[in-house]
């Protein structure tokens, strides 16, 4: 029992010695002060922890801190209506709806803009230059030129109006005012090739081949892949002599243009004329597998080769060319010329080569 154990423990505190007077005083703050710290220890052992974000920091980490801000107003949202949401991730944007648009009124605003635009361009340089240029290609010339003169008449710099004025006065038969057109046009713009080229060409159909070669070389020399331009310069050198200059032009004709077929043949007879017949023979060769059906190409291929002492081949070709176009007095006459050279040449049919020179003679005077 209980009784017992307090008895006890009631008797033996009665036996303890009464403390002196001078030890009470200090004896007693002792004793509330183990009173005073066991209660504090009691009600903070059985307190909550407090919450970390309650915490206040100590001096030093506050001064290091950045100052709190001011909370912001608050502000009431405007009342708008949203659509329905869709499940799932929520969205943090808010929803505003875009203003109405009627589509007609966007249409009518484009159909009125490209109208304006179209007004525009109608009056621009470069459609007047387009519309000017169909006249000229519809054989509308007077209304073309018409066309450029304006043109002309607001820009005097403009290169395209200037080419198709000199165009549509070439074609109005006006060529001496077309060639002062181009004169003017190839100063304006020394690089314009084919202002070049159409200059030219009118020159020579004026008849003033040294200015028309001037032309095609400046051509040339502007653009070295100009076939048209070494053509036409080859012909006119051919014509005035130049054979130098003929046989260059020729040469780089034929490299750009190998299927034309008077490349080759005009080539052959300025290099018979440089006295080179075998190099003469290929270009005749070449122009007769284009032309097989032509009698000129084989006779002048008979003619390189016997220039160049090929009898037995010279007469091959020049018999080709006999039968493509009989009783041709120049083929003829040209066969009878190399019987009588193989006269010396073949001894074993000697008197058979005299026979038929002798024959081809007489036939060629029985026909003057």
């Amino acid at each position: 029992m209980l009784v017992a154990p307090f008895l006890t423990r009631a008797r033996e505190a009665a036996t303890i010695p009464p403390v002196a007077s001078r030890w009470f005083i200090p004896l007693s703050l002792l004793i509330f002060a183990v009173l005073v710290g066991g209660l504090w220890t009691y009600l903070s052992a059985t307190e909550e922890p407090t919450p970390s974000k309650w915490v206040r920091h100590s001096r030093d980490t506050l001064l290091d801190s950045p100052p709190a801000k001011p909370a912001p107003p608050k502000v009431e949202p405007v009342a708008v209506a949203r659509p329905a949401k869709k499940a799932g991730k929520k969205s943090a944007r808010r929803f505003v709806e875009p203003p109405t648009v009627k589509w007609t009124d966007v249409a009518a605003h484009l159909d009125l803009e490209s109208v304006k635009l179209r007004l525009d361009a109608a009056e621009s340089a470069p459609a007047e230059l387009i519309a000017a240029k169909r006249d000229l290609e519809a054989g509308r010339a007077a209304a073309a030129l018409r066309a450029y003169d304006n043109l002309l008449a607001r820009s005097k710099r403009n290169t395209a109006a200037m080419a198709g004025r000199a165009a549509a006065l070439t074609a109005l038969g006006r060529l001496d005012d077309a060639a002062s057109c181009y004169e003017s046009l190839v100063k304006l713009a020394p690089r314009d090739a084919l202002a070049r080229y159409n200059y030219g060409v009118l020159l020579y159909r004026r008849g003033a081949f040294g200015e028309a070669s001037t032309q095609f070389r400046e051509l040339v020399a502007l653009q070295p892949d100009h076939a048209r331009g070494y053509y036409n310069l080859a012909t006119l050198a051919q014509r005035a002599g130049r054979l130098t200059e003929a046989r260059d032009a020729w040469t780089a004709f034929t490299r750009l243009e190998p299927a034309v077929p008077s490349g080759w043949f005009n080539l052959g007879v300025v290099l018979l004329d440089f006295d080179e017949p075998l190099d003469a023979a290929r270009c005749f060769a070449v122009f007769s597998a284009l032309r097989p059906g032509e009698a000129d190409g084989y006779t002048n291929l008979g003619a390189a080769f016997a220039a160049a002492g090929s009898l037995e081949d010279a007469m091959e070709a020049l018999t080709i060319s006999d039968a493509l176009m009989p009783c041709d007095a120049m083929v003829m006459t040209a066969m009878a010329d190399l019987h009588a050279a193989m006269i010396e040449s073949d001894g074993e049919r000697a008197e058979l080569h005299r026979a038929q020179a002798l024959a081809i003679n007489e036939q060629v005077a029985g026909m003057e």
